[in-house]
């Protein structure tokens, strides 16, 4: 049995985290199990509305997160452990701001709520008649780690991550034994990968971004060749996260202070955060993506963009802890780390981000809790994200940094979309391809032709291959 708790104090919303809760909340309903969450969480579908949360909200994230839209009869008979309103009001009328009551229980035991907890899962074990085997959780309070050690309960702490719509095809999910919130246990898992299994499968950096991202975005994955525009690209964050604020108080203007002393303002790019429009945002690309390949460097807090940065070539600098820190630089004035290898690239892909529908099946859990090997942990993803491919694919066009299609495939250009069905097209790594214009016969001869925007230093190979032959 696992028992999915539904904890935050932070001051975005006082529905923060309303979508993990849905998401466990399906789960606990699938199976008779428990969910222990606040109060309010636990309010009707029809009070639920009149926040945003209704109908078309449940239509439009319960296909991004997979799970079903609740029946208010199954969210009423649901095993609720509710975390009563009047005690939390209590704890947080202690502290000047709410923030700080939330950094404190982040940092902090406080004995009161360990209580409950624990209270809740002797109840649980008592009421269930059999065992907890684990706690699914967004964020780990201190006071949840301590109820949970003193049962031995370990703990699958979750979050988004890096990989998310529009650039990304679907939201992938992390999950850490430790705590998402803090260098949890990424570092270790890695060097252990290396030490276990040195030469696992790896695709190529563009190999990853083919298969992961939206293909409407494909003819844009060559920009990672391009030369950036900008020295740094500045990732803003939003400054009232107490799960950001607990390692670091840097602010954005002091981050974008640091980098004006190492940088021209007009060598620095500046993206607001998803959501939260700032004075100080420059950038107007359309994805992360986009962002991330105009800049040399790319600074920010906590922030899953730095593997995005890492992924396509770009040299990282974080502030704070995250599970990332350790390949990080330190902050903008560190310039000791350089690109990210490509194993650490493919084992965060493969060994650590997680199908939606993976952060609450319990056969996936139970395999995490089984204490497999990182070889096995990572195979287990490559091969469910690979699984719709053939070896010859993997070799040809995903193993690769070089721009290849196939019979069959769309032809992606910088300038556009061009479509063609049947040729095989292999461009060596960088070149550009400004517009083709095909023409194919009814019969066994066809052709076409390349209109190239500069190619003074790069080759060109081209195959066709038509009714089993291979002309050069």
């Amino acid at each position: 049995m696992f028992v999915p708790f539904i904890f935050t104090l932070e001051v975005a919303s006082d529905y923060d985290h309303i979508l993990p809760f849905y998401k466990y909340l399906d789960m606990a309903i699938a199976h008779g199990w428990p969910i222990i969450a606040h109060e309010r969480y636990f309010s009707s579908l029809n009070d639920m509305a009149k926040f945003g949360i209704d109908e078309d909200w449940f239509a439009l994230f319960g296909k991004q997160w997979e799970f079903t839209h609740p029946k208010q009869n199954d969210i009423a008979a649901a095993a609720k452990y509710i975390i009563p309103q009047a005690f939390e009001t209590e704890f947080v009328a202690r502290f000047p701001l709410q923030i700080d009551a939330w950094i404190f229980l982040l940092t902090n035991n406080y004995e009161p709520f360990a209580k409950l907890i624990s209270e809740f899962f002797e109840d649980i074990e008592k009421q269930f008649h059999e065992p907890i085997e684990g706690i699914l959780c967004f964020h780990v309070p201190v006071f949840l780690r301590r109820a949970a050690d003193a049962k031995g309960i370990p703990i699958l702490s979750q979050q988004g991550g890096a990989f998310r719509p529009p650039f990304y095809k679907k939201l992938l999910f992390h999950i850490d034994k430790k705590n998402y919130y803090s260098q949890g246990e990424l570092s270790e898992r890695y060097f252990q990968l290396k030490k276990e299994s040195p030469n696992v499968p790896m695709l190529s950096r563009k190999g990853i971004l083919k298969m992961f991202a939206d293909e409407r975005w494909f003819k844009d994955i060559h920009m990672i060749d391009q030369e950036p525009i900008y020295k740094l690209g500045l990732l803003l964050l939003h400054e009232q996260i107490g799960c950001t604020l607990q390692y670091s108080h840097i602010s954005n203007f002091e981050m974008l202070l640091r980098a004006r002393r190492e940088w021209k303002n007009d060598e620095i790019l500046v993206r607001d955060r998803p959501g939260f429009p700032s004075a100080i945002g420059t950038d107007d690309s359309p994805t992360s993506f986009h962002f991330t390949c105009k800049c040399a460097h790319v600074a920010g807090v906590q922030s899953n963009g730095l593997f995005e940065a890492m992924l396509i070539r770009r040299i990282a600098h974080g502030y704070g802890e995250s599970l990332f820190t350790f390949m990080e630089n330190d902050g903008i004035e560190d310039k000791s780390k350089g690109i990210a290898p490509l194993d650490f690239i493919n084992f965060v892909v493969f060994a650590c981000f997680t199908p939606a529908n993976w952060i609450t099946d319990p056969e996936h859990l139970r395999f995490l809790l089984s204490n497999p090997s990182e070889t096995e942990v990572y195979m287990k993803g490559f091969n469910h994200y690979t699984r719709h491919l053939s070896p010859d694919d993997l070799e040809l066009f995903y193993k690769t940094d070089k721009r290849e299609y196939r019979l069959g495939m769309t032809l992606h250009f910088t300038s556009g979309v061009v479509a063609h069905e049947s040729a095989f097209l292999y461009f060596t790594e960088g070149l550009s391809v400004c517009e083709g214009a095909f023409t194919w016969s009814d019969g066994d001869c066809s052709s076409f032709e390349v209109g190239l925007i500069e190619c003074i230093d790069a080759d060109l190979l081209i195959d066709a291959k038509l009714a089993g032959e291979i002309t050069n």
